[in-house]
């Protein structure tokens, strides 16, 4: 039986805009202006570890904390 791997990923939500980021920065679904991706992408390389650590928590229904905006 092959295991089913989960890809990381995020929801976002901008003003009337909803979409779906993968943790490596790839817009999976869904729409954000272009100005806030780019904004959005740069958080992510800044608080990498940070968001890895809550989303593996996430996906195993722990408590995490909050990652930290810009």
């Amino acid at each position: 039986m092959r295991k089913s791997l989960v890809r990381p990923k995020y929801s976002v939500k901008y003003g009337d805009h909803q979409a779906v980021v993968s943790l490596d920065g790839e817009l999976l679904a869904g729409s954000i202006p272009k100005r806030q991706f780019k904004i959005l992408v740069g958080w992510l390389a800044l608080r990498e570890e940070d968001v890895y650590r809550a989303w593996y928590k996430a996906v195993k229904s722990e408590h995490f904390d909050k990652v930290e905006p810009l």
